[in-house]
């Protein structure tokens, strides 16, 4: 088996955004962003937000903080859910 993201225990695919899957190893990060105002928001006003993510990764990368996926079968062990629904049990 080859090291790679897509077969380590902190990767998480996002289904609906195979652009955008997350490696979970540390705590997300928060990143401090400007804010346009929003004409489609009521001229909500502008301003700064935070957001917090995982770093992007790609299922080829590794970084060597690498651990087997448990049941490694071709598939993560990670898999993000829609929101407002719990995962399968």
């Amino acid at each position: 088996m080859r090291e790679s993201c897509g077969n380590c225990r902190y990767f998480m695919v996002v289904e609906n955004d195979r652009t955008q899957d997350f490696c979970r190893r540390y705590p997300p990060d928060q990143f401090l962003i400007d804010q346009p105002a929003s004409p489609l928001v009521g001229g909500a006003p502008g301003g700064k937000s935070v957001i917090t993510r995982w770093p992007i990764v790609n299922a080829i990368q590794w970084c060597g903080e690498w651990e087997a996926a448990d049941g490694y079968g071709g598939e993560s062990a990670l898999k993000s859910e829609p929101l407002g629904e719990e995962p399968d049990q």
